[in-house]
């Protein structure tokens, strides 16, 4: 070839076509939806595993001791509790140990760390039976609000002796049992009577509890029993435990032996969880598109006014404070979800309709126990509770017990409005 003949020109590589706007919308959505599932795939799996967004109720363990069951059916208080120390403790579904403390009844089965005396020992000692439920029972802390108030007030001139006869679980039916057929039966010498009301107390049938009957489900695990009587009625009341194994229910309350229970609080042993499957982010996507528009797809149940069936027990109540001319307190308990809302704001959570037709009608003084948490903010609140399960904890009880010894005083100087039952002051 001759040099000055031209080299012929380079081929031009195939330049790759750019994608269309179509595929590069279908390219990421694509890569959203597989983005978005493999998330919700590892998020509902923690959920499942309980690591995630732990249930509203945490379990409530016990440890079963060589001294045999805890707690056991009574036809009076509903369990009577065994004079045996057995740990207990509120544990989270994401393996958090929320609360330790001990199941330990005094002679006359009753969740207070004195025995009762039937006589006043001295003249000058303040004696005042208490009723209520788990908050006040409290047997997850390592002391209850009554038992404080006792501490708090030891150096008054008179001392202050509560006679704590709280059921835990119990309520209105529970209150009636232990006071007409227990206290009065017995003789107790008071000074006065104080009910500590929470949640649906007043709603509650007769409840009752049995960990001698172990309840096995299909995994192995243990469960404690307990019952609540649909009945209204204190003569449908079973007579023996025989007659209660018939309302007998497996409840949200695990038996550990001692050496599972040790593992469990030392982290080395984690609670199985039982949930219903469900997506976990495209749940919580929906809750929070619901909140946007002002939907609560929760909402916290409201208790409606009491039932004309528990009137009798209130009457029973009221004729027994008469008999007797005593004066009577009743006391709000708050919830941690009511003092949040009205956190903000600095006010009382106020006298539920259904607390106040209680007191109305046994004669009582009626007193919001929500004072007790009056200035403290959202995060003051929430170290009150147990981080996740819906009782208090040991610095909200401790609180709660100041806020009763003045509330104790205050009633006893203002004591002389009342006229007795049926004329609330």
């Amino acid at each position: 070839m001759g040099d000055d003949q031209e080299a012929p020109a380079p081929v031009k590589a195939a330049g790759r076509r750019p994608l269309s706007r179509r595929k590069k919308l279908l390219f990421t959505c694509i890569t959203l939806v597989l983005g978005y599932s493999l998330a919700e795939l590892v998020l509902t799996l923690l959920y499942m595993r309980g690591t995630l967004s732990p249930a509203p109720k945490s379990t409530v363990v016990q440890e079963q001791v060589e001294q045999g069951a805890s707690r056991r059916y009574d036809p009076v208080r509903g369990c009577f509790i065994a004079p045996h120390p057995s740990r207990t403790a509120i544990v989270a579904s994401n393996g958090l140990i929320e609360t330790v403390g001990t199941v330990q009844g005094n002679k006359q089965g009753f969740s207070d760390r004195d025995d009762f005396q039937r006589k006043r020992g001295s003249p000058g000692i303040r004696r005042y039976a208490v009723f209520g439920d788990s908050m006040t029972s409290a047997e997850f802390l390592k002391l209850n609000w009554p038992d404080v108030a006792e501490d708090l007030a030891a150096g008054d001139q008179a001392p202050l002796e509560l006679y704590n006869f709280s059921v835990f679980g119990g309520g209105l039916d529970n209150w009636r049992s232990v006071l007409v057929d227990h206290v009065e039966s017995e003789g107790y010498e008071l000074d006065g009577v104080i009910f500590a009301l929470c949640c649906d107390d007043l709603h509650r049938g007769f409840t009752f509890w049995d960990d001698s009957q172990v309840q096995t489900d299909e995994q192995g695990r243990q469960w404690g029993s307990y019952g609540r009587m649909p009945s209204r009625n204190k003569l449908d009341i079973p007579a023996n435990l025989e007659q209660a194994s018939a309302f007998l229910l497996p409840i949200n309350w695990r038996l550990l032996p001692h050496d599972q229970f040790e593992q469990l609080l030392a982290g080395n042993k984690r609670l199985s969880v039982d949930r219903e499957l469900k997506l976990y982010l495209t749940s919580r996507c929906v809750t929070g598109v619901a909140r946007l528009f002002g939907v609560d797809l929760s909402p916290i149940p409201e208790f409606p006014p009491i039932n004309p069936a528990c009137r009798p027990l209130m009457d029973e109540i009221a004729g027994f404070l008469r008999q007797h001319q005593l004066p009577c307190l009743v006391v709000q308990l708050p919830l941690r979800h009511q003092l949040l809302k009205k956190a903000d704001k600095g006010e009382a959570v106020g006298i539920p309709q259904q607390t106040q037709e209680f007191a109305d009608h046994i004669g009582a003084r009626v007193m919001d126990g929500s004072e007790a948490f009056q200035g403290l903010d959202e995060a003051g609140i929430r170290d009150c509770w147990l981080p996740i399960d819906g009782h208090w904890g040991q610095s909200g009880s401790d609180r709660f017990a100041r806020y009763m010894v003045t509330a104790i005083r205050d009633w006893e100087r203002n004591r002389g409005g009342e006229t007795g039952p049926g004329q609330n002051p």
